[in-house]
């Protein structure tokens, strides 16, 4: 569960700007977005939706529309552009794309803010044939803390397992696969090091040399 807490979020998420195009998110109910575009945006799916609906037959020789299955769309995007041998690789490069985006996202809001924007995939609509900033469109700013664990629960388990999860079988690849050459490794946080053995197992920094 997410607790929302009162953090000075703009409306537009305005200070993003400057940092380019794939920390940039455009808000639907921003004022800085044009009408016609908002409108659009409404006619796409959420990654909500994409993720309920897996990633089907994304082989190459079956044609998706982007609103039957817009996960299987853009492994199929992806595929095309890169010329991937094998469907699982484009599959990667794409998890890692949309990855990219929330993590840059959402870091940039936890540096310039302090906190995050809620985006939950009920809260994102979805243009797999777009590229940055254009893909994404949250539908209102919601604010959140920006500490480590709201991050991880934002980006983590609110997105990259829930691609993970429907992408695999369609696939044919290990759940690691769409999350990279392997599996991230989270260090323990700082304030609960500790010295020696068992510290050092858990990915701790070992005990300086006695001088």
């Amino acid at each position: 569960m997410i607790l929302l807490i009162s953090v000075d979020l703009d409306p537009g998420l305005a200070a993003l700007r400057p940092l380019g195009g794939f920390s940039i998110l455009h808000v639907s109910t921003s004022t800085s977005t044009s009408t016609h575009a908002s409108r659009s945006s409404l006619r796409l799916p959420t990654l909500a939706q994409a993720y309920a609906r897996g990633c089907g037959d994304a082989t190459p020789d079956v044609h998706v529309q982007v609103g039957e299955d817009p996960l299987a769309f853009r492994v199929q995007k992806v595929a095309a552009a890169l010329r991937a041998p094998e469907t699982r690789v484009a599959a990667s490069v794409a998890h890692q794309g949309l990855a990219a985006r929330l993590w840059s996202v959402t870091l940039g809001c936890a540096a310039l803010y302090g906190g995050v924007p809620d985006l939950a995939p009920a809260l994102l609509r979805w243009d797999p044939d777009a590229g940055a900033p254009d893909d994404l469109w949250l539908a209102e700013v919601r604010p959140l803390p920006g500490d480590v664990a709201t991050i991880a629960e934002v980006v983590l388990h609110g997105h990259l397992a829930p691609w993970r999860r429907p992408c695999t079988p369609a696939t044919a690849s290990r759940p690691a696969c769409c999350g990279g050459t392997r599996p991230p490794r989270w260090p323990a946080p700082a304030a609960n090091w500790t010295a020696g053995p068992a510290a050092t197992a858990v990915g701790t920094p070992p005990p300086a040399p006695a001088p």
